[in-house]
């Protein structure tokens, strides 16, 4: 199949069930966390992103500085900066109360998180890495975004307000794929810009898989421990194939 048709075919998926997941936003129903599968897809996806950041992304960043003479290792302070950046984000989000600054930066986190791993996505250029990644972000699109618009609805943000943030999230991943595929069409003009992008998508999964991975509790079932090394070691298989 044709990578661009391939591209828009999963993008449009992942989109879909984030709009699908946000839909219930004032039915009392159970979230999709609580959900034994779904946390077990969630432990898989960790060690897949894990595996995506620093086996795929982070050296193919660092090779393609490398490929136009740059010495400093720019690939890795990026990365690092974005490790730190979402954590922030995060940390903003943390608060108390009933004031609507939660909710806002708990958006522009989960926003700036789908923005760069569909940047990432859309500069991946192996098909094989192409659908584990996916396989990897739609375990957990729809469990971000059903999460998201349970903290806006219950934010003091107006209905309008919250579903223009919601409707952020959902649009900041197909933009992120769309940035990451024009960097693989424009290589030449914008030599950096391809493993600009992968450097900040291996940040991006590094910090959501080592975030999940934390959030396995002990008592959660030895799938969800065993799930991440599995996705973890078919990330290190997909870079023997290939």
């Amino acid at each position: 199949m044709n990578r661009e048709l391939l591209l828009i075919l999963l993008t449009g998926t992942l989109v879909v069930v984030a709009v699908v997941a946000a839909i219930p936003w004032f039915r009392t129903s159970r979230p999709l966390h609580g959900s034994p599968i779904a946390a077990t897809g969630d432990a898989l996806a960790a060690g897949i992103f894990l595996g995506a950041g620093l086996i795929h992304m982070l050296p193919d960043a660092a090779q393609g500085y490398a490929a136009h003479g740059t010495g400093y290792p720019w690939p890795f302070v990026i990365c690092g900066a974005t490790i730190l950046g979402l954590a922030l984000l995060e940390h903003l989000a943390l608060g108390s109360g009933r004031s609507a600054v939660p909710a806002l930066a708990a958006a522009i986190a989960l926003a700036a998180h789908s923005f760069l791993a569909g940047a990432a996505l859309g500069a991946t250029s192996r098909e094989a890495a192409i659908l584990v990644l996916f396989l990897a972000l739609i375990a957990h699109k729809g469990a971000a975004s059903f999460s998201l618009a349970q903290v806006l609805t219950e934010s003091p943000l107006s209905r309008r307000r919250a579903l223009t943030m919601q409707n952020m999230f959902i649009a900041a991943l197909p933009l992120g794929v769309v940035l990451g595929a024009v960097a693989i069409r424009q290589e030449q003009a914008w030599p950096l810009a391809k493993p600009t992008i992968l450097a900040l998508g291996a940040g991006t999964f590094l910090h959501f898989g080592l975030q999940r991975h934390r959030a396995r509790a002990p008592t959660s079932g030895r799938a969800r421990w065993v799930m991440p090394w599995f996705g973890f070691a078919l990330m290190a298989l997909i870079a023997v194939v290939d």
